[in-house]
């Protein structure tokens, strides 16, 4: 809601399409009060809507066919990209830059993406990434050093099982460990860990409010992250701010450019594991490092910040188009 936020503070008139009309965005706690909505119906009345608006200025980030084709008919184009589905294989890659090309300009979320994404057309790519509030932010180091918090649905993607292989090394070990697990099971994951042996390790908690997480946080030392693929992971900002240890995986252009030597990373079972033994075991942790986490995204991915960021690019490209988005 953030561009719509800052296009309705510049005055001008605007409106969200939606591309399904199964999610109610008025029910979003973050919506615009007043800013009218128009619901997808068939893609007759879709195309029916391009054409009628052609002259405005259309933002997304939805990496639909639907979303993809819009540059044909209208001016100016902003899209949000997916740089980690675009690099997944050469297909995706060859059909996704295909389209960004046309858009006016793709907004991306760290320099690093934006590298990577220059060799499709230079000039294209903004760095603008999703802001944070301070809600998790805490001043102190706390938590069982023994205990972990993983967060997110649990998916093929977000590759927890990964997770249980590890907890499999440490209880080998005899090392004692306790991982919450926040967000819904999507995958049979409890009868998994059933069969493992493995349920005196982990706590499942379900869908929790922001609230609730934070009183996980207060219970757990670091931040374990196993998926195949992420976009920008708020989750991982979210534990960095309330000072916890970052587990991350190894290659993912959405955590290294970021948190770069100031976190843990992964590239296997063995080596998560090791790292979790090493930080359980450990007397003195470098919490200048986690410092360092907290200060670079309070300054770098506030709302303040990168609303001066969208701002730049919106109303500059835009000055000349109707006053409508």
């Amino acid at each position: 809601m953030l561009p719509l936020e800052i296009m309705k503070a510049e005055w001008y008139s605007c409106e969200i399409f939606s591309l399904t009309n199964t999610v109610k965005i008025e029910d979003d706690p973050n919506f615009v009060p007043g800013t009218k909505l128009v619901y997808y119906s068939n893609f007759l009345n879709y195309l029916f809507y391009l054409f009628k608006n052609r002259d405005a200025v259309m933002y997304s980030n939805s990496l639909v066919l639907r979303s993809l084709i819009v540059w044909i008919i209208w001016k100016k184009t902003f899209f949000y990209s997916h740089a980690y589905l675009f690099w997944s294989t050469k297909l995706k890659k060859a059909v996704i830059g295909f389209f960004y090309r046309y858009f006016t300009k793709v907004r991306c979320n760290n320099w690093e993406e934006k590298r990577l994404l220059d060799s499709i057309k230079p000039g294209l790519w903004f760095v603008a990434p999703l802001a944070l509030s301070d809600f998790f932010y805490e001043k102190k180091f706390s938590g069982a050093k023994n205990s972990g918090i993983f967060i997110g649905n649990l998916t093929d993607i977000k590759n927890p099982r990964y997770l249980l292989e590890a907890l499999k090394i440490l209880k080998g070990q005899h090392i004692a460990c306790t991982i919450h697990i926040v967000w819904e099971d999507r995958s049979n994951f409890q009868e998994t860990v059933q069969a493992l042996w493995l349920g005196d390790m982990l706590v499942l908690h379900g869908a929790q409010t922001p609230s609730q997480i934070t009183e996980i946080f207060q219970q757990t030392s670091f931040y374990i992250n196993t998926s195949h693929s992420e976009w920008q992971c708020l989750a991982a900002y979210e534990a960095a701010l309330a000072w916890k240890i970052l587990i991350l995986p190894q290659g993912n252009i959405s955590f290294f450019p970021v948190f770069w030597e100031n976190a843990y990373y992964h590239n296997s079972a063995e080596e998560l594991a090791n790292i979790m033994i090493n930080i359980i075991l450990k007397q003195d942790w470098e919490k200048e490092k986690l410092l360092k986490n907290q200060q670079m995204i309070l300054e770098d991915y506030s709302f303040s910040q990168v609303s001066l960021l969208l701002k730049k690019l919106l109303v500059t490209v835009t000055d000349d188009s109707p006053r409508d988005i």
